[in-house]
């Protein structure tokens, strides 16, 4: 543009008589051509325009940018984006607990939200308002899980009334490093014991499992903690069951796949807790609770296609498992352990779950 022109520049609003620097239909002298708010010459530099006024990337970042829900700090290229599409800066990542809601994933910003006594995790106020922070509460809850368990699965584990504890955070944590949990976060722990009956010579005649307690993390808003219970409810099942010590992948998975069914379960499917939970157990990166589940779904859909029906599918997916103490193969043929009744009209609607899409699920 080294041309004599006539016209005003922008800035100063004189003739530009020899050279000028157009943006945006807009022009300048050289000299002109700089920051609105450090004065800095633009010439050189990446820069960026808002309404007719221009600026170093720096200030028109500081001015217009994005900002972190969290901190409020001007985000540059690294961000990260959660569930619900908020950004916030990518360290926050590493220190969750004390960023995200615990419950429902959404951000909390910094200073607001509640926390507990002694508790790093963090809840935005509706999970707050909607906490289980009695027994009582926990106790009706658990008796509404088990129902939903029993109708899908027709898993019955009763008489668990007396074994359940409301805990705090540290006590819940130790309790589950003193057991050997080491798969992260511990918001539930179901503690098993084997009472053995001994012969005269000491030998073993009978072998009785029992649960010895379960608990489960105080405060917890109350589809966060139906999950939950759902899953140390399976827990509690299989060692009712007589089934044999599992790898940690196989039994979180069953235990996973019974409490995703209950979060799927039309009367709560569309509430923001259990579509967050439901995504989270699809895509997390544990190598334990997240594969498992993936595994446990993708073999109870396979059965699902011969079975027809939950319970028939749940029945033979557990024996299975308790036979050969691993998940069934969905590649090849399995044993039937009995005809697959005629599909009701509700379970004709079905439709296969979609990892990409958890919305579209088993509808039972």
């Amino acid at each position: 543009y080294q041309r004599r022109v006539h016209g005003g520049c922008a800035v100063c609003k004189g003739h530009i008589e020899d050279g000028y620097i157009e943006s945006n239909n807009l022009r300048y002298h050289r000299e002109h051509f700089k920051c609105m708010d450090c004065g800095e010459s633009l010439l050189n530099q990446p820069y960026a325009s808002n309404n007719g006024q221009i600026f170093c990337k720096n200030h028109y970042l500081s001015r217009f940018g994005e900002r972190c829900v969290y901190c409020n700090v001007t985000l540059t290229d690294t961000l990260s984006r959660n569930y619900y599409n908020e950004s916030v800066c990518c360290d926050h990542e590493s220190d969750p607990l004390n960023v995200f809601c615990f419950d429902c994933g959404k951000v909390v910003p910094k200073g607001t939200g509640s926390t507990f006594p002694n508790d790093p995790r963090v809840q935005c106020e509706s999970c707050r308002k909607n906490s289980i922070v009695n027994m009582s509460e926990c106790l009706f809850l658990f008796e509404e899980v088990q129902r939903d368990v029993n109708k899908m699965f027709k898993l019955q584990a009763w008489g668990l009334e007396n074994v359940i504890q409301l805990v705090e955070w540290d006590q819940l944590q130790q309790d589950a490093k003193a057991n050997g949990s080491t798969h992260g976060i511990t918001a539930g722990l179901t503690i098993v014991r084997i009472q053995d009956t001994l012969n005269k010579d000491f030998t073993i005649l009978k072998r009785t499992p029992t649960v010895n307690y379960i608990h489960f993390l105080n405060g917890m808003a109350k589809e966060h903690l139906g999950e939950v219970q759902a899953h140390e409810l399976m827990h509690a099942w299989m060692c009712l069951a007589g089934f044999p010590t599992l790898e940690p992948i196989v039994a979180e998975g069953l235990c996973e796949l019974v409490a995703f069914n209950w979060l799927d379960q039309p009367v709560r499917r569309n509430g923001i807790i259990p579509r967050f939970r439901r995504h989270r157990m699809l895509t997390g990166k544990s190598e334990v609770y997240s594969d498992g589940v993936r595994a446990a779904l993708d073999v109870y859909d396979y059965l699902f296609k011969i079975h027809k029906t939950p319970q028939d599918t749940m029945v033979n997916l557990l024996e299975f498992v308790k036979e050969h103490h691993r998940l069934p193969p969905i590649n090849s043929s399995l044993k039937i352990s009995k005809p697959p009744k005629k599909a009701s009209n509700n379970n004709k609607s079905a439709q296969r779950r979609s990892r990409s899409a958890p919305q579209k699920t088993l509808k039972l």
